[in-house]
């Protein structure tokens, strides 16, 4: 088998200020009761359910300022000298907010207090942010078809995904993968444009510009979009930013266990189906999952964890046409009919239905005796001899012969030639996430965090309806396995320096499965350097049947394309009297690997078997089983050859004595292709030679 391999590096890139992506800012100015400035005040900010407590002196102009503050909940406190204490509670902090909060101090003593218990009118004075904030109570409450938490991006109302027309869980398939609901266009601007973070790690599939992780809805704390435009930690984006920050532990414990479920059980039949005598399709989705968090050690550790499984089954048919017994024995006498339909170039009669030896195939000029038929010809050009009886039991080719022994196609299960076939299957589609987070405050000083995130899922683009030991079936699975870890570290040098690092890696591996992976091709005859080579089941294309191996009837092949996405970055903010300057780097690495396996391909045309003229058959002669049984003068697979009239890409399977100068040649064809190069490749590689052809597919959904 063989891979064109595609790797694409994209180097870092500088960026200032990252970590104010996914944490906050907290600042304001302190004034006595007439707006004179408080200076040297004590301003104090504390979260008990994090244990966080963070201390500043104002300025001599009163300022002060909070930078780099995980979202959450605040109490803020304000002590000076000849002052009542000022305590304000309820101050919630957003993911990527920079928000200003002045304070008025009124004269009186130290022990008294003025204490404000309802939420803080927090105001962005510091930057022309705008955005819309989903907080972690709505995105549990909110209702979500399948669960998916940018599903929520809706809501904002410059965001739509109607250019694309995207279905999550389209009918009768499995359903698209997760990342599909990211299809979106932000405030007018085009698909691929946005960036997507979790946790301040870059989360953007680069070579067609969706979402790579997305975390179970019981495992994020904040959703939000920022609007462009925006300051310059968001620099890398000329869309619209998507930040998702996920939960901690607090030093509270607290769980939850869910399921949602829906079943066909509770489901009306339709009216089309119910006119047509058609059953209840039989359907189910089983959500389930369970989260907690809590301290591991009261105010200084904390860990936080999700589990989220999917189990679904959906109803998929397939109505196909297959070989009959009579066919796949070499019989198709049933075709041949007595109706006349004209005379060939030596006065022999047509008959509708009829068969020709392609290995009869030669010239003739008219005015001029036939050799074989003792005819004199009435046209010049080529002609075929039919068939006897249509009927070429005794000449089966050993590789169709084993072909259709291994019985890879299924028996019809009606009478008919056409349409003969129909199965049912279930479309499956399973996932499992495991997360889990930890806090550590080694000091009031420094914290840090890492989270480890990984999911399963797999989801099927095509059923196996003629059985899941078949490996000729058409089956398709997609794997779409998942990993996000991340980590960061904060240190308060002093309350007016600080410094935060974070790095993390979100890693993706698409992959396309089908049922004739890893089958041994010389185990029907082929030749053996196809086993190393191409060791997929063949595909198997024959004009108007079903066909056999992968992609036959799809057009879906194997596949494995790793991504990997690496973030580093560093923010050092400096608080200096009126003004706090950031200086932050952000590095992204994009590495796109891997590419599609392609297997030996097999096409079988009509004409094959089509006459008298072969150059200009008649639409009623042939059959296209008896092409595929039918072995012609084309040689073994040492190379590709191509007939002055046409090309073709069909295995001889049949043998036939006799001489005769083709017009037509037979040839074997393996094939690579090459996984579409995305707007931010930088290179990419393929290989076309005599034998082998490279071509650009759609990238897969």
């Amino acid at each position: 088998m063989v891979a064109v391999m595609t790797i694409v590096l994209l180097g870092s890139t500088a960026l200032q200020a990252q970590t104010k992506a996914f944490t906050a800012t907290f600042s304001g100015t302190v004034t006595d009761a007439s707006g004179a400035i408080v200076p040297h005040a004590r301003v104090t900010l504390t979260s008990d359910e994090r244990a966080i407590t963070r201390t500043f002196e104002t300025s001599d102009a009163g300022n002060y300022s909070f930078p780099l503050l995980p979202p959450g909940n605040y109490d803020l406190k304000v002590e000076s000298s000849g002052f009542e204490a000022y305590i304000q509670r309820g101050i919630t902090l957003a993911a990527g907010a920079a928000v200003h909060q002045n304070v008025s101090l009124s004269v009186g003593g130290t022990t008294q207090n003025v204490v404000v218990t309802s939420e803080a009118p927090l105001i962005n004075a510091d930057n022309a942010n705008i955005s819309a904030d989903i907080s972690q109570k709505q995105v549990v409450e909110l209702p979500l078809n399948l669960r998916n938490v940018f599903g929520l991006a809706s809501l904002n109302s410059s965001v739509n995904n109607s250019n694309q027309s995207q279905m999550v869980n389209s009918n009768g398939i499995s359903g698209s993968a997760d990342q599909d609901i990211s299809f979106l266009n932000f405030g007018g601007t085009q698909f691929g444009t946005a960036a997507y973070l979790l946790d301040g790690t870059w989360n953007t599939a680069q070579d067609w510009g969706g979402v790579v992780y997305v975390p179970s809805v019981e495992n994020v704390q904040e959703f939000k979009i920022q609007t462009n435009a925006f300051t310059a930690q968001y620099g890398w984006s000329s869309g619209n930013v998507v930040n998702v920050v996920t939960r901690s532990g607090t030093n509270r414990f607290h769980g939850d266990v869910f399921e949602f479920f829906r079943n066909s059980a509770l489901d009306a039949n339709n009216y089309f189906n119910n006119r047509n005598g058609v059953k209840r399709p039989t359907f189910h989705r089983n959500q389930f999952g369970a989260s907690a968090g809590g301290p591991i050690y009261k105010n200084k550790t904390f860990i936080f964890g999700v589990y989220e499984g999917l189990r679904q089954g959906t109803p998929a048919n397939l109505t196909a046409t297959v070989p009959t017994t009579a066919f796949a024995s070499g019989n198709f006498s049933s075709l041949l009919t007595n109706n006349v339909i004209g005379t060939d170039s030596l006065g022999r009669p047509i008959y509708g239905g009829a068969l020709y030896d392609p290995h009869s195939v030669r010239q003739i000029t008219q005015g001029v005796v036939d050799p074989r038929t003792g005819r004199v010809a009435t046209a010049t050009g080529y002609v075929r001899d039919p068939i006897p009886g249509n009927n070429i039991s005794n000449r089966i080719d050993p590789v169709a012969a084993k072909i259709i022994a291994g019985g890879y196609w299924p028996s019809p299960s009606n009478g008919a030639i056409n349409n003969n076939f129909f199965g049912s299957a279930a479309a499956v589609a399973n996932s499992d996430e495991y997360s889990i987070r930890v806090d550590h405050n080694f000091t009031d000083m420094t914290r840090m965090y890492a989270r480890y995130s990984h999911k399963n899922q797999t989801k099927t683009n095509s059923p196996d309806f003629f059985g899941s030991g078949n490996p000729g079936g058409p089956g398709v699975t997609n794997p779409n396995n998942r990993w996000s870890f991340d980590m960061g570290l904060s240190h308060i040098f002093s309350p007016t320096l600080i410094l935060s690092a974070n790095a993390g890696m979100n890693r993706w591996i698409e992959q396309s499965a089908t049922q004739g992976d890893g089958f041994t091709p010389s185990t029907l005859g082929l030749p053996s350097s196809l086993d190393g080579l191409a060791s997929q089941f063949p595909q198997i294309k024959i004009d108007g049947y079903s066909g056999l191996g992968p992609g036959a009837i799809n057009g879906q092949d194997s596949y494995a394309v790793p991504r990997n996405y690496i973030t580093y970055s560093a923010d050092l903010t400096k608080t200096l009297s009126k003004h706090t300057v950031t200086v932050g780097y952000m590095g992204v690495v994009n590495q796109i690997l891997g590419g599609h396996f392609y297997g030996t391909k097999l096409n079988f045309p009509i004409a094959s078997t089509a006459g008298p003229d072969p150059t200009n058959p008649r639409p009623a002669t042939a059959s296209p089983p008896s092409s595929s049984v039918c072995r012609t003068t084309a040689d073994p697979p040492e190379s590709t050859r191509s007939s002055p009239r046409r090309r073709t890409t069909s295995a001889p399977m049949f043998r036939m004595t006799g001489r005769s100068t083709p017009v037509s040649t037979s040839t074997w064809a393996s094939a690579t292709r090459s996984r579409r190069p995305s707007p931010s490749a930088t290179t990419s590689s393929s290989t076309s030679t005599s034998t082998w052809s490279t071509r650009s597919d759609p990238e897969p959904a």
